[in-house]
């Protein structure tokens, strides 16, 4: 596993020019646990839409989760849940 783009400019962001050549698979790691936390709270909030019938807000939580993803090369497999 190397560090995808989008977490490699975070962690310049975050730590100077050499900080994304220190354990590059541990920071892929790290950022991938982010994304999926935040990814569970879109879930739920979700699931409260489907609750109360809110079609667009599902639609508009569906959308952004896929952007998410999309933005940090992710995919959801039964192995992130």
């Amino acid at each position: 596993m190397s560090l995808n783009k989008t977490f490699k400019e975070l962690s310049l962001l975050a730590g100077g020019s050499h900080y994304p050549t220190i354990n590059p698979n541990m920071q892929q790691k790290f950022g991938e646990s982010i994304v999926l936390r935040i990814l569970e709270r879109i879930e739920h909030e979700i699931e409260q839409a489907y609750k109360y019938e809110q079609t667009y807000a599902i639609a508009s939580l569906e959308a952004l989760a896929i952007e998410i993803l999309d933005e940090f090369e992710m995919e959801i497999t039964d192995e992130n849940n």
